[in-house]
């Protein structure tokens, strides 16, 4: 199967994929924000920062959002000018989440998670546009980047404004939004993956990264409990997802030096 039937394929199944999660969700009903979500396990204060572990392990996002600002940067002059759009989005959205997600942890409640989730939003259809335009072709992620982009913020916006007529709010389209890209990631990994190693590799490591980080997040009360009030879950997702948000930084680069290197061929 040549290439243009490989990206028709998995053009389909990222449409596919789309159609069956909005379905499922519209037929499963309000999803809300769970009532315990912000009882984190580590509450812990240092030098008067409170929670100070889950505010101070974001730090990392912003290390790597000016990163990926300068690979935005370095790049731009070789890149469609949607692609730089969305690099430069996609490590504001990284930065920003330092944060955010630091404001957040410091007096947790929903007032405060709204800051935590609009620039992961960001992030989220940042990169979702980069991955099709990458595997699918530039028309695809030109087309996409700037609904991908409104989509993320849009969601935590309507589960903030739903909120008021329903318990917990409706978090279904921001599930949307999050997963969305990530599992897109794995599909069109599988039918039409990089030929270059190194970035293909890079990009498996910051979907991997991400999943470690989900389920760093659920284990947060059992890892506590397991190292004796060492250290527990939250904070080490923290850590996790912006190591994967490196990786995906890398795989930008790469995906840029990949293409000089096919225009001198």
């Amino acid at each position: 199967m040549d290439l243009d039937a490989r990206r028709r394929l998995a053009a389909r199944a990222v449409v596919g994929l789309t159609v069956v999660a909005i379905a499922a969700l519209l037929v499963h009903g309000p999803v809300p924000q769970d009532e315990g979500y912000h009882a984190f396990a580590d509450r812990r204060a240092w030098l008067g920062v409170p929670n100070a572990l889950d505010v101070l392990s974001n730090a990392p996002f912003l290390a790597v959002g000016l990163a990926g600002l300068r690979v935005a940067r370095r790049g731009a002059a070789r890149r469609p000018r949607w692609a730089t759009t969305a690099a430069t989005l996609f490590a504001v959205g990284v930065a920003a989440t330092a944060v955010g997600s630091a404001l957040y942890h410091v007096a947790p409640r929903d007032a405060t998670l709204v800051l935590d989730r609009l620039p992961m939003g960001l992030a989220f259809g940042a990169f979702f546009a980069l991955l099709l335009g990458d595997r699918l072709g530039p028309r695809a992620g030109r087309a996409i980047l700037g609904p991908a982009v409104v989509l993320g913020p849009a969601s935590v916006l309507l589960w903030w404004a739903s909120r008021s007529w329903t318990p917990g709010g409706d978090l279904r389209l921001y599930g949307v939004a999050q997963f969305l890209p990530a599992v897109s990631g794995v599909l069109l990994l599988a039918l039409v993956p990089p030929t270059d190693r190194a970035a293909r590799a890079a990009l498996w490591a910051g979907l991997l990264g991400y999943a470690a980080a989900k389920a760093l997040e659920a284990a947060d009360e059992a890892l506590w409990r397991a190292s004796g009030g060492l250290l527990a879950g939250h904070a080490l997702k923290h850590v996790a997802a912006a190591v994967a948000a490196g990786f995906l930084v890398r795989w930008v680069a790469l995906t840029d030096a990949a293409g000089d290197a096919a225009a001198t061929a």
